[in-house]
């Protein structure tokens, strides 16, 4: 849940020099532990490891393959879509996600959304009406994921019948077109604080899907529109969905 803090003018350049600072030391570090791999869609066996890997297309992906990873056993794999203005290695460091497949012996990705930037910063996902850049470009982000799975199932043993997706405010969002678009692939989705704002949705056969919102989100309101916190620039996000609105469509949908 968000909370709202007073802060002195004195507190506010203190926290700005320290996310500052922070932001260097992370653009320098944020890939440490983390085998690049140029083969551009190779088909290479991988072992248990962390893995920043990069499609034909030029997008890219984190891959964290659990210790427990032997390749004899095909494990189930979850896809991780940070934020909009996010990136994936912040998502790789900073949701807990690797730790928990460590524990539950499976295996996630972490992939890019598309952005201006050279480094891949500031990105978003194309999710029907949101959000910025890869909404306004028309970003193909079905065609990215179909081609990470195959990719990843050319390296490590997946089990098809397990592959999941999850994604934070814009990456939940993408994670309802995913549901509407590849449900041929997907056994379930989970959004958190991201409503669904597809404009087009018939999922090739039923799919279980989890939505989680605060009623208090200063982002992705709860009953609907863009809050305060979210895009400072109105046109780089959308009047969202409800989240009453969003459960209301999956069950209709789902018959």
């Amino acid at each position: 849940m968000s909370g709202i803090f007073r802060l002195s003018t004195r507190q506010v350049v203190i926290l700005l020099l320290m996310s500052l600072l922070w932001g260097m030391a992370f653009a320098w570090t944020s890939t440490a532990g983390w085998f690049r791999d140029q083969a551009n869609g190779a088909d290479t066996a991988l072992q248990a490891g962390e893995y920043e890997l990069r499609l034909e297309s030029g997008r890219k992906y984190l891959l964290h393959v659990p210790a427990s990873y032997d390749g004899t056993q095909p494990l189930p794999l979850l896809f991780f879509f940070h934020g909009g203005g996010g990136h994936m290695e912040h998502a790789a460091e900073h949701y807990g996600w690797c730790e928990t497949a460590e524990r539950e012996g499976f295996i996630v990705a972490f992939p890019n959304g598309s952005s201006v930037l050279p480094r891949g910063r500031l990105a978003t996902w194309s999710a029907g009406e949101c959000c910025g850049y890869a909404r306004d470009n028309g970003v193909d982000e079905v065609a990215f994921v179909r081609g990470m799975i195959a990719d990843i199932a050319a390296k490590v043993a997946i089990d098809k019948k397990r592959i999941f997706a999850t994604g934070m405010s814009n990456g939940g969002t993408l994670a309802h077109r995913l549901a509407c678009e590849m449900a041929d692939i997907f056994t379930a989705v989970a959004s958190v604080a991201g409503t669904d704002n597809t404009t087009v949705c018939t999922p090739a056969r039923p799919i279980s899907v989890m939505h989680i919102h605060a009623l208090d989100d200063t982002h992705v309101l709860f009953n609907g529109g863009a809050g305060e916190d979210a895009f400072r620039d109105p046109a780089m996000v959308t009047d969202f969905t409800s989240v009453s609105e969003t459960i209301a469509r999956w069950v209709v949908r789902e018959g």
